[in-house]
């Protein structure tokens, strides 16, 4: 898949501003990064934001999350953009979660987003994660069982 400049840019502009929020608890800064509903998959679930309030408690959870695992930074490198109509964007990018003493002691894992053109602003409406090796992380992010419905893929 070829990636598209001005949709890199779209996504990264999203990656760092994102990225920068949820590591300084900047949490209006973080939500305009977001639509709602916001739709978040991983290998054990999925879950749909669809409340305000929803949004901010999966924020703070996984901020909680990151604080409990020693998470100071996210490097998070674009591996393709392409537009997929002209209000649709296709991302992924790898995270590398970077912990306390600089270490990395777990895989990068790949993100899927698609970032939709809303109210003339880019914002990611899902975010598929291909976390395999911590269920915390994943838990995180979607929530309790009672939040969840089996994902499609592995």
């Amino acid at each position: 898949m070829e990636t598209d400049e001005s949709a890199e840019r779209i996504a990264q502009d999203l990656l760092e501003v994102s990225g920068d929020a949820i590591l300084n608890d900047k949490y209006d800064c973080f939500r305009s990064c977001f639509s709602l509903p916001l739709t978040l998959q991983t290998v054990e679930g999925t879950r749909t934001v669809v409340t305000e309030q929803a949004f901010r408690d999966t924020f703070q959870t996984v901020r909680q999350h990151m604080a409990d695992t020693g998470v100071i930074d996210l490097v998070r490198t674009i591996v393709s953009s392409v537009y997929e109509d002209e209000n649709t964007i296709g991302s992924i990018h790898i995270c590398s979660d970077i912990y306390k003493e600089g270490s990395l002691y777990r895989e990068p894992y790949p993100v899927f987003s698609r970032i939709h053109l809303s109210g003339g602003k880019w914002r990611i409406g899902l975010c598929r994660y291909h976390i395999h090796d911590l269920p915390a992380h994943n838990a995180a992010l979607i929530g309790t069982q009672s939040t969840l419905t089996k994902s499609s893929f592995s």
